[in-house]
């Protein structure tokens, strides 16, 4: 007999064993292909991904029986591989993993099949009826249709798409026709006149399907250290075998250009590129760059928000096609055919690990595992790399390159640390050399960046007469006063209040506000220059993919002045004519207790000196600090990355934190006044302690966490510091088991976060 083993795509997200009917030509069922199965006591019709395929002698259990196969193709064992390896690392279902990255309406159960002449209503079906015979056949011999996706119908290597064309005329319409009469069902739905009228009206266009690699590229000239480290991952490239390389490129050096060579010769071997961005923004900006200098059919733009109908288009296409995709994190579960480079550039950024949705993972380990699966090149690329990349590329394990001169005529700007203790301030934020430089670029040709760190009006909304500062019900934080929505708003639970006129503890109206957001900025430069055009870039501005494109372009084009953000704006853009770039405050983020602080404000810093004086202008930029004298200071002034490695590297090694340790950070939450709270402390605690001493490394805790009240729960972690990622994974399982009577209240979570970015 012919079995399946299938991950449902749905609760509980399991793996359950099918039968496959032999009315069915098994060759064709491959392994990452849909089908449908009965599942549950209903047997009600759900949507699986095939695990594996076997033929057994015969079953212990009686097996049900697979309804129908939808693909041909869709995933590859890599990513099945991938998914369980992601699960085996979080302790979560390998089901649960591959639904949270397939696009919504693939893992949908289609309620109707299109075959050649018609769409068949599934729940009508039965397995004995003609029609499902007829359906199988069509399957068996590869002619079946999958018409889902409404506007796209696949047949031989062509393809033809509901979209526009140019060209109508009665003449296509026979065209189609000829071939195997594939439009049949079409004429079934329409009359010929009205399928005319799409022609007519835009709707209708065909065009080849195939892998059409050729391309061309827009001249550009590389200098001898860029060809030097092009031509030394090209060797790679070429050999088709698994190699890795940190290209180490100071701001303004020239990565992009490298990357865009080695695009080109990655295309040359015939084989596909993904090229990762932190943010959707620098995004954006680079997949407009490729285009402009890549002119090949199949290059894309991956983000996780995109519209479903885009993000399943653009799957299917990388499916089927050597393709470049620019893209985010979520970008690395797409099904590439033949993957030959990935390149991630900034590599540094914090938003490539995932901590929120369906599970936790760390892009940088996945593009490691889709490299070596694909005897693939993997490029990472950082101005300021992270510590672990960089000692990983100090023993060797990654090749190392460095770009240590601006490309071109660009020269680094000059960076002067201002002392907000004794310099007067400006509106309360600007010190006085900071304005008077503000009105100096002002009226002059060059623009002006200013990166705030926090948004909003004010992080701190004070009452005068009784003390009171007004927190979150939700969460152990203070609400943030948003003044053009007249809100309060909590930007770790999402909780809205209206913004009231009276201090809700004793009546009075007498409030003040404190730390200033990038609101509040905004409002001081508009309200003293109110001939200026002044932009803002922070989440609270940019809520889709079109505002950004609109931000950067007006920005680009002139039409503003000023360009106020959060660690937004540092992030690899090429802006023009930025002659000053100011930074409000310098000490944000540097006092937070967590051992990655200090790593964190030098790479945003050195990253905004880098978006300044990027032609043939040196420009300036100013820090302002409480902390003039801090040695951190000195190294951010001279954009000393391998002096700050130094330091930070030997502080690690003491204190027994990243690269030379494993850390996994237990976060473990429960309801505010549970009644049950005391007793499972104490178990907690007494499990925490007798699972230590059996552990090969350290723990730590549990202790609340430094935010120890979010969402309505309490939070308390647990810190493991180990030699191996299997000593934390196996004492998280065991603290589970011992636990499990309140895990499986529903009252207790308890989550592993491996390699954590905070432990805040």
């Amino acid at each position: 007999m012919n079995v399946v083993d299938v991950y449902i795509l749905r609760n509980p997200y399991g793996i359950f064993r099918y039968q496959v009917p032999e009315v069915f030509n098994f060759s064709l069922f491959k392994k990452g292909i849909r089908v449908l199965v009965p599942f549950g006591k209903n047997n009600t019709l759900s949507l699986g991904l095939v695990k594996d395929k076997l033929t057994l002698e015969k079953s212990d259990i009686e097996l049900k029986d697979v309804f129908f196969p939808l693909d041909y193709h869709f995933f590859n064992e890599e990513q099945i591989f991938l998914a369980e390896d992601i699960a085996k690392r979080y302790l979560c279902s390998p089901g649960k993993v591959i639904a949270s990255i397939i696009p919504g309406s693939l893992k949908r159960t289609p309620l109707s099949i299109q075959c050649m002449l018609s769409r068949c209503n599934l729940n009508s079906l039965t397995k004995d009826s003609s029609r499902y015979l007829q359906l199988v056949g069509l399957w068996n011999s590869g002619k079946l249709i999958d018409l889902d996706h409404k506007d796209l119908i696949f047949l031989e290597n062509k393809e033809y798409a509901l979209s526009s064309f140019k060209k109508q005329d009665e003449n296509l319409i026979n065209l189609l026709l000829e071939e195997e009469k594939t439009l049949s069902f079409l004429l079934q739905k329409f009359s010929k006149k009205k399928i005319i009228s799409f022609l007519q009206n835009d709707f209708v266009k065909i065009k080849k399907n195939e892998d059409n690699i050729g391309f061309e590229f827009e001249e550009y000239t590389l200098n001898s250290t860029q060809n030097e480290i092009v031509n030394k991952i090209s060797l790679g490239i070429e050999s088709k075998s698994f190699n890795s390389h940190l290209i180490h490129g100071i701001t303004g050096s020239g990565k992009t250009f490298i990357y865009f060579d080695l695009i080109r010769r990655t295309l040359q071997q015939k084989r596909s590129v993904l090229l990762l961005c932190p943010e959707i923004a620098l995004g954006l900006s680079i997949f407009k760059r490729v285009k402009d200098i890549v002119s090949f059919p199949h290059i894309y733009f991956y983000t996780g928000i995109k519209k479903d109908k885009e993000k399943r288009e653009i799957f299917l296409k990388v499916l089927n096609n050597i393709s470049v995709v620019v893209g985010t994190r979520s970008s690395v579960f797409l099904p590439f055919k033949n993957l030959g480079l990935i390149i991630v550039d900034e590599e540094h950024v914090e938003s490539y690990k995932q901590e929120q949705g369906g599970f936790f993972y760390q892009t940088k380990e996945i593009v490691h595992f889709l490299a070596k699966k694909n005897k693939a090149t993997l490029v990472l690329g950082s101005a300021t790399p992270d510590v672990k990349t960089y000692y990983a590329a100090e023993n060797k394990i990654l090749d190392l390159h460095i770009l240590d001169k601006r490309f071109g005529k660009s020269v680094s700007p000059v960076v002067k640390i201002l002392d907000k203790n004794k310099e007067k301030t400006v509106e309360g934020i600007f010190t006085t050399y900071s304005w008077n430089k503000l009105i100096e670029y002002i009226n002059s040709d060059e623009k002006i960046i200013i990166l705030h760190n926090k948004r909003g009006y004010a992080h701190i909304l004070y009452c005068t007469q009784c003390g009171e500062i007004v927190k979150c019900s939700n969460c152990d934080v203070t609400l943030t006063y948003h003044k053009k929505e007249d809100k309060l708003l909590c930007h770790y639970c999402g909780n809205v209040l209206k913004m009231s006129a009276v201090c809700p503890k004793c009546l009075s109206s007498s409030f003040k506000y404190y730390q200033e957001g990038t609101e509040k900025v905004e409002e001081i430069i508009q309200r003293n220059f109110p001939q200026l055009g002044v932009l803002r870039l922070d989440r609270d501005v940019i809520k889709k993919e079109e505002d950004l494109k609109q931000v950067l372009r007006e920005f680009e084009q002139g039409e503003a002045k000023i360009l106020v953000g959060t660690q937004m704006l540092s992030k690899g853009h090429d802006f023009s004519q930025v002659g000053l770039g100011i930074v409000l405050d310098g000490d944000f983020g540097l006092s937070f207790p967590d051992y990655r602080a200090t790593e964190r404000m030098f790479q945003l810093l050195v990253q905004l000196i880098g978006r300044v004086g990027r032609r043939d202008k040196q420009g300036e930029v100013l820090i302002q600090t409480r902390d003039p004298q801090h040695f951190f200071w000195d190294l951010v002034k001279k954009e000393d990355y391998e002096g700050f490695y130094k330091q930070e590297i030997e502080k690690r090694k003491i204190f027994s934190y990243p690269p030379f340790v494993k850390l996994g950070l237990i976060k473990v939450t429960f309801p505010k006044s549970w009644a049950q709270e005391e007793e499972f402390l104490g178990e907690l605690k007494k499990y925490s302690q007798l699972l230590g001493l059996q552990f090969s490394g350290k723990v730590l805790g549990p202790v609340p966490a430094i935010i120890a009240y979010l969402k309505k729960r309490q939070r308390y972690h647990l810190l493991l510091k180990a030699d191996n990622w299997l000593a934390i994974r196996k004492f998280y399982f065991d603290l589970g088991q011992r636990l499990n009577k309140f895990l499986k209240s529903g009252k207790v979570k308890l989550d592993l976060d491996l390699d954590p970015l905070s432990i805040l």
